[in-house]
């Protein structure tokens, strides 16, 4: 009987070893999971204010291009009434073309009767006034 009892005992030992041998060191990979979840988090949350900015600066962009901020700003969409083909030049609107004309706070029809000789820069349109230094003194 007491041969029998230090065979299992000696068993259970070799068992207890083979399970310490075989069996992971659980706080070492706990520890490496929670490296790797900090690190994963943080790639994360970089990575999403990197897409957050440059969502960010898509809409300013948008808002830029906005049409109703261009209209805003004294710019206008003339349409041809007959077919509503946007007028971007003057050859595509002779007179007696009746326009729609959209501004920033609605719409207005018009007809045209002529057209106006080109700026000296080329371009149609009002010139612009420049401000005139006032006479200073001569310090000397």
């Amino acid at each position: 009987l007491a041969e029998r009892l230090r065979r299992h005992r000696e068993e259970v030992r070799y068992a207890v070893s083979r399970l310490h041998f075989r069996a992971p060191d659980v706080a070492a990979h706990r520890q490496r999971v929670d490296e790797l979840t900090r690190a994963a988090t943080a790639a994360i949350g970089g990575a999403v204010m990197i897409v957050r900015e440059q969502l960010r600066g898509k809409a300013l962009q948008l808002a830029t291009l906005n049409p109703s901020k261009t209209l805003a700003r004294g710019y206008a969409v003339v349409e041809r009434r007959a077919d509503g083909g946007i007028v971007s030049r003057v050859a595509q609107a002779p007179p007696g073309e009746g326009l729609v004309i959209e501004v920033s706070d609605g719409r207005l029809t018009a007809d045209v009767t002529g057209s106006g000789a080109p700026s000296r820069d080329g371009k149609r349109g009002r010139s612009r006034k420049t401000a005139t230094a006032p006479e200073q003194d001569r310090l000397l």
